[in-house]
């Protein structure tokens, strides 16, 4: 081409300008297909890896899980859920704490694996490990073993606090080919032995069916609470001196829609675990604070209406917030409506707690300490916090009959009246109860020997019924 255009020829440097842009494009190419091929291989990997361990997620465990058991070794294995406390150690020890912790914990339990095992960060504070056994005593010893490692973080590290692993095991049966459900049993496990305080339970069919006869409870929990189905009650106080009514407790009733009415027995744990108690505590509330408005206009102004709240509600940061949002929507004498502080096991913000019964008291309110005695209260609540009255157990008043029985009930009403408190004994359900609680100097009496919880809107007619009880 180029002899037979001699006159027009390309020029020779240009050609070779091309043929180099053109190998420079050609090797940009393959450099951006390798590089976006290794960038996928690293997204791919990145996809199974816990960030803060460095070992595989939940992701990675399915996966392997799925492909690593066969059905003929199935039988083999069993899944534990590991965990600790982990929003414990970050309110209290930190987040750079929680991380340290997990670190250790990954590198134990991978250290400690053997070929045929899989291990897994599964959630914030858990791993899951799936492993083979032959028998269910081997596999207890092995996470035994695990847990006693895991548990010596803080001698290992010198922390001045113990971090406490505990495990739920689940063997796996020749129909559990579903990794995720085979995990959640496991867990399930890991709940039970967290509330019992032990250090590993197997899962088996009875706590399966319990736990899905709460969950069930707790779905229909939640569509009562928006159905409006709790109702109030209250439960009349009566002076001992002059045996008149002087106030009332609301308490919380269930009409359940093919179970009827339902006391609190059957509901109040299940809230408190689920985390919706403050719902009802804040309904309770505010039909307290509507009923004492009524009140307010009538010849039962003189009558003090009491609510429970849990530790776990008066313990949020919104509480107060929430608290003046409801009062200041009623007009009545704010030292008559007296907040209840309950005790539950669950543990709480005992310095928000604090604070937010100190708000309560400075916004007129009185404050009541409830089921004192009965082993979860503390006496130093008696001290640290702004008490009117204290509610000693029905426990301790049902004991009465008995001589140390007796002496302890007057040491407590002694201890109550030396600190400006008033006392009430509640669960008096008998005549010679109340007999001898009267005997006593206690100032109010509540319980079945006077009147039972009655509906809140029957209160009224009750009262204009029962004119044993004078009203002023």
């Amino acid at each position: 081409y180029m002899m037979e255009h001699q006159h027009d020829r390309f020029p020779t440097g240009t050609l070779w300008v091309v043929l180099i842009l053109l190998g420079l494009a050609a090797a940009a190419v393959i450099l951006f297909s390798v590089q976006l091929h290794k960038q996928k291989k690293e997204k791919q990997q990145n996809k199974f890896l816990d960030p803060a361990t460095g070992i595989g997620n939940k992701a990675y465990f399915i996966q392997h899980f799925d492909n690593a058991i066969s059905d003929q070794s199935r039988v083999l294995y069993s899944v534990a859920y590991i965990a600790f406390d982990v929003a414990h150690v970050n309110q209290y020890y930190g987040y750079d704490e929680s991380e340290n912790i997990l670190y250790y914990a990954a590198n134990i339990l991978t250290q400690n694996a053997a070929d045929t095992d899989i291990v897994a960060k599964n959630s914030a504070g858990g791993f899951v490990l799936a492993y083979q056994s032959s028998n269910k005593a081997d596999a207890q010893e092995r996470i035994e073993r695990l847990l006693h490692l895991l548990n010596q973080y803080s001698e290992t590290y010198r922390r001045d606090f113990r971090i406490v692993f505990c495990a739920g095991i689940y063997p796996l049966t020749q129909n559990d080919r579903n990794c995720e459900t085979a995990v959640y049993n496991a867990l399930q496990g890991y709940r039970y032995a967290l509330a019992n305080r032990l250090p590993y339970f197997f899962c088996n069919d009875e706590l399966l069916k319990n736990t899905e006869k709460t969950a069930l409870l707790l779905q229909q929990i939640t569509s009562a609470l928006k159905n409006h189905e709790f109702r109030v009650y209250i439960q009349f106080i009566i002076d001992k001196n002059t045996k008149k009514i002087c106030g009332a407790e609301a308490l919380s009733r269930w009409q359940h829609p093919q179970k009827g009415l339902l006391s609190p027995v059957h509901y109040i744990d299940v809230m408190e675990k689920a985390g919706n108690i403050s719902k009802l505590d804040f309904y309770i509330f505010e039909k307290v604070c509507e009923q004492l408005q009524i009140w307010e206009s009538s010849s039962l102004k003189q009558i003090s209406l009491s609510c429970n709240f849990t530790r776990i509600t008066i313990s949020d940061e919104n509480f107060t917030e929430r608290i003046k949002q409801i009062a200041e929507k009623f007009v009545f004498d704010r030292s008559k409506l007296i907040i209840e502080i309950t005790e539950d096991a669950t543990e709480s913000n005992e310095d928000m707690a604090f604070c937010n019964i100190a708000e309560c008291k400075k916004m007129g309110f009185s404050i009541a300490l409830d089921d004192m005695g009965d082993g979860y209260t503390s006496f130093t609540n008696l001290s640290d916090y702004p008490i009117d009255i204290i509610k000693i157990d029905k426990r301790i008043v049902k004991n009465v009959e008995t001589s140390n029985g007796k002496a302890l009930l007057e040491g407590m009403i002694a201890l109550g009246h030396s600190m400006n408190m008033k006392v009430l004994c509640e669960g008096v359900e008998t005549e010679r109860q109340n007999n001898l609680i009267c005997l006593t100097d206690c100032d109010l009496i509540q319980g079945y020997y006077y009147t039972r919880p009655i509906p809140l809107e029957e209160t009224a007619e009750f009262l204009k019924k029962h004119k044993v009880f004078r009203i002023d």
